[in-house]
């Protein structure tokens, strides 16, 4: 294990640490108190809310066995058992797993940074230091806006969770260096490797990040690092190394024409890995710039395929000269720790990055881990300031009297800043439309961006605008499925069904389980008198999507429609019941109003009367309250002449 004299741990008040921890919590609360007014959008739809069938009904052990990230995975099947298709408690879990990084992040720095105050000969509180570095990165780190495409949007949930992992397996590396023994960080690291990867494939930066913490800021040096901790290190490595061989044998990521887009690796239809690479250098701008000023933040970037261009070159240099600096600083004496940060931020990014194309050219989720070291990097430049300044004056008050101020107001003045951005970018995760409508400024031939802004105009209920720029796509690019289902799905909602039978028609030969695409059908087949083919499609969406309280309430009206009353009731009631919970209060009223218009028709009174004066309870217009009036009284008085409700029906 090493026979190196352990780190003495310097206990700080714990109640200056909890205090902190609050502040911390409390600041990111605020910052990120618009997450759960966010909707669900882009992925979030095939692979959450067209997927509640399944993720509610399939055996949960055979699917985290079978699913590509099995610990995102089951926290998909907690959220629908608990939330259902709400997107406010989804969204209140992406932040919860974004908060608890954050605070593990802040320990993992404030340790980290008293081993290397440690060695230096500062007069200043080394602990207070610390606990400030610590502070200041957990709270950069947390408040940045380019988390925003993390926290705010449910699936990339995963990139959150592997974080929290790689960090939890950080600290169990620092935790051994502290105590000089291995014993128990042994099996933290390999579980929090394991959960990571489980998380999402990206995790397998892990081992190299690890590597350079203890090379860079625990041991001193690579060798020292291996010496003292290789059963660490192995239990990091051993496992990713056999999930990477995993993915690129056994998963596929080797096809040279694959199917589908991969998360990670080889196979990305049209790219090779050197159009990748120029692709990827011509990026590296892209992503500093968003790193230091994040304002413009899109959803969707335009996949520009790299070639030999004169956009190469500031690219080519800022990824030279940050290799180049950050190995010359980890190769030199006490500056190691911010060479080691500059390169785990670039690790990082490589798994996703690199010569290993992906569909996305250029993504914001993939900062989130690496602004981490960015952060700390940050702080800790902040902390050498306070250090430098000692060796320069005394008494040591006078250093922090002098900048502490200073650097806190920066820091106050940075948070206030990001936290703005965040706060508005909130504004637009609440509103798709504004998602695309940013992405079609920036590139307004974007077929993608016509494609996903007439799905959030067509949540909204506005076809007409919708269709627009869908033929616009299809004029481009007849072959494009998913913009002849939002097209039929507009006809149809423009009263126009033979015009939209043709659209999904083309589409259903591919999308057969696409439930959008049946909803839209039931409605046309409903719309044409074929009642029976209008229920098989109904029931198609119901399948996938059973808390669809629309849906349910259109197979209700076919049932209806077919004289099949009792039936009717049953999905009319099951829609209230999802409406109740959490649900659009035109449409609950409108549900309740049926409901009762259904037991009027079965002439049991006293149920019509009842359903009729909860949807006046909750109509929101006087027009509402007037039309159910009238039903209400003529079932109040046939209730009164025919006596108890026992006789009603008879």
């Amino acid at each position: 294990m090493g026979s190196s004299r352990p780190i003495q741990a310097h206990g700080s008040s714990l109640a200056i640490r909890l205090l902190l921890a609050g502040m911390l919590a409390g600041i990111l609360l605020i910052v990120w108190r618009g997450v759960p007014d966010a909707d669900f959008v882009l992925d979030d739809h095939p692979v959450i809310v067209e997927q509640e069938g399944h993720l509610l009904e399939d055996d949960p052990f055979e699917r985290l066995f079978t699913a590509e990230r099995p610990v995102t995975e089951l926290t998909f099947l907690l959220d629908v058992r608990r939330f259902g298709m709400d997107p406010r408690g989804w969204h209140w879990t992406n932040l919860i797993i974004h908060l608890l990084g954050a605070l593990v992040l802040a320990e993992l720095v404030r340790r980290a940074a008293r081993v290397v105050l440690d060695r230096s000969e500062t007069p200043l509180p080394r602990e207070r230091v610390a606990l400030g570095i610590g502070f200041a990165a957990g709270l950069l780190w947390g408040v940045h806006p380019v988390q925003t495409e993390v926290v705010s949007y449910v699936v990339q949930r995963s990139e959150a969770l592997a974080s929290l992992f790689c960090f939890l397996a950080m600290l169990a590396l620092v935790l051994a260096h502290e105590r000089g023994r291995n014993t128990l960080a042994l099996p933290v690291v390999l579980l929090a490797t394991l959960l990571a990867l489980g998380a999402k494939a990206s995790a397998v930066c892990l081992p190299p990040m690890l590597l350079l913490l203890d090379w860079g800021m625990l041991a001193g040096g690579l060798r020292a690092a291996l010496r003292r901790r290789w059963p660490i290190h192995l239990a990091a490595w051993l496992p990713a190394s056999v999930f990477a061989g995993w993915l690129l044998i056994g998963g596929g990521l080797l096809d040279p024409d694959p199917r589908e887009a991969v998360g990670v690796g080889l196979g990305v239809r049209g790219q090779s890995a050197l159009t990748y690479l120029l692709a990827q250098i011509e990026a590296v701008p892209v992503y500093f710039g968003l790193v230091i000023w994040p304002d413009e933040l899109l959803i969707d970037r335009p996949d520009r395929i790299g070639t030999w261009s004169t956009a190469l070159i500031p690219g080519a240099l800022l990824l030279v000269a940050w290799i180049g600096l950050a190995s010359t600083a980890l190769r030199s004496g006490g500056s190691r720790w911010w060479g080691a940060l500059m390169l785990m931020s670039l690790v990082a990014m490589l798994p996703t990055s690199s010569l290993i194309p992906v569909t996305d050219v250029v993504v914001e989720h993939r900062l989130y881990l690496a602004v981490a070291p960015l952060a700390a990097l940050v702080a800790g430049l902040g902390g050498g300031l306070l250090v430098m300044a000692a060796a320069r004056t005394s008494p040591v008050r006078l250093v922090f009297a002098a900048w502490l101020p200073w650097l806190v107001l920066l820091l106050g003045f940075t948070v206030v800043l990001a936290g703005n951005r965040v706060h508005r970018r909130n504004l637009d995760y609440a509103e798709p439309e504004r998602l695309w409508t940013q992405v079609l400024d920036s590139d307004n031939g974007s077929i993608r961006g016509l494609v996903n802004r007439s799905g959030a105009l067509l949540r909204q209920g506005r076809a007409r605008e919708a269709l627009v720029g869908l033929e616009e796509v299809l004029a481009r690019d007849p072959s494009n499925l998913q913009a002849r289902i939002n097209a039929g799905i507009a006809l149809v909602e423009l009263d126009q069904p033979v015009e939209a039978l043709g659209h999904l028609e083309i589409a259903q030969q591919t999308f057969s389980g696409h439930p959008a695409m049946h909803a839209a059908l039931g409605d046309v087949e409903r719309a044409l008198g074929n009642l029976e083919s209008a229920e098989h499609h109904y029931g198609r969406v119901i399948e996938r999507q059973p808390s669809d309280a629309r849906t349910c309430l259109a197979l209700a009206n076919v049932l209806q429609e077919q004289g099949r009353l009792e039936d009717c009731l049953v999905w009319q009631d099951r829609a209230i019941g999802i409406l109740l919970g959490n649900g659009d209060p035109d449409l609950l009223q409108s549900a309740l109003m049926n409901r009762g218009s259904t037991s009027f028709r079965l002439e049991r009174w006293a149920d019509a009367a009842d359903h009729y004066q909860q949807a006046i309870a909750v109509s929101s217009t006087p027009e509402q309250r007037e039309r159910i009036d009238p039903y209400l009284r003529f079932a109040l008085e046939r209730l009164s002449a025919t006596g108890s409700p026992e006789e009603e029906g008879s």
